[in-house]
């Protein structure tokens, strides 16, 4: 059995006090995985109640969102249809969602567990190391492109950071390419943030890497943003030879 577990697709972190464009671009995608998954799909629904900044996350973060029972706790309205099982969460990780999965794998064996969702650098890197801590032998993958970030720089950040912990980047074929094998072994790739099955093409260097996008705005997340043009990337990024580049 395979899972995708959708974190906190919520009004709040899409285009409401938490909300970013970013969030916004990415819902339909979002939409499309969920759609097409074969498998059983999971959401995350972040969850805080009227004294949220009397908190300890409220007086770090003093904008309240995702209050039971408001608009913006709400997922978005187009996945509805598919939120047949949502667990609601106080924090940033589910222990909830890692002992339902535990126990799951216990009944019948999960092959791999995909995230996706809001926000990569806070509730989805959360909720990856919690359930590659759960479930130590079940394969954790991060769909990207089905992520959105505080800002796009922590948004790769994060990838970077998951991709250290063995939390697989799941990548798209390049478009009319075959399915490749995917065997247990996958190699390295750093630009990927993630890992690339063998036969799926060597890595070369990356001679003209794309430039750095400088640091634009500061979320209400990002209290210490980083220096405008830092970069975060501290090796040549790589490619594979036979998928084009994004």
């Amino acid at each position: 059995m395979k899972v995708l577990v959708a974190v906190d697709l919520q009004n709040d972190f899409i285009n409401g006090a938490l909300g970013t464009a970013e969030a916004a671009a990415m819902l339909p995608r979002a939409e499309r995985k969920i759609r097409s998954f074969e498998g059983l799909v999971l959401f995350t629904r972040d969850t805080h109640t009227e004294d949220y900044l009397n908190t300890r996350e409220g007086k770090a973060l003093p904008v309240p969102h995702c209050i039971r029972g408001s608009h913006g706790w709400q997922l978005a309205a187009r996945l509805l249809p598919y939120a047949s099982e949502v667990i609601d969460k106080p924090t940033f990780g589910s222990t909830a969602l890692g002992e339902r999965l535990r126990a799951l794998n216990e009944d019948a064996p999960i092959e791999s567990i995909t995230l996706i969702g809001l926000c990569t650098d806070i509730c989805v890197i959360s909720n990856a190391l919690l359930l590659r801590a759960y479930l130590p032998e079940v394969p954790i993958l991060v769909d990207a492109a089905c992520c959105a970030g505080v800002t796009p720089e922590s948004h790769r950040t994060a990838l970077a950071a998951m991709r250290a912990c063995q939390i697989i980047r799941w990548l798209r074929p390049p478009a009319g390419a075959p399915a490749a094998p995917c065997p247990s072994a996958p190699s390295y790739s750093p630009h990927t943030a993630g890992f690339v099955p063998p036969g799926r093409g060597p890595l070369f260097p990356l001679h003209n890497p794309p430039k750095e996008t400088p640091h634009e705005r500061t979320h209400p997340c990002q209290l210490q943003p980083p220096p405008p043009g830092a970069s975060l990337h501290h090796h040549p990024p790589l490619y594979r030879a036979d998928q084009r580049l994004r």
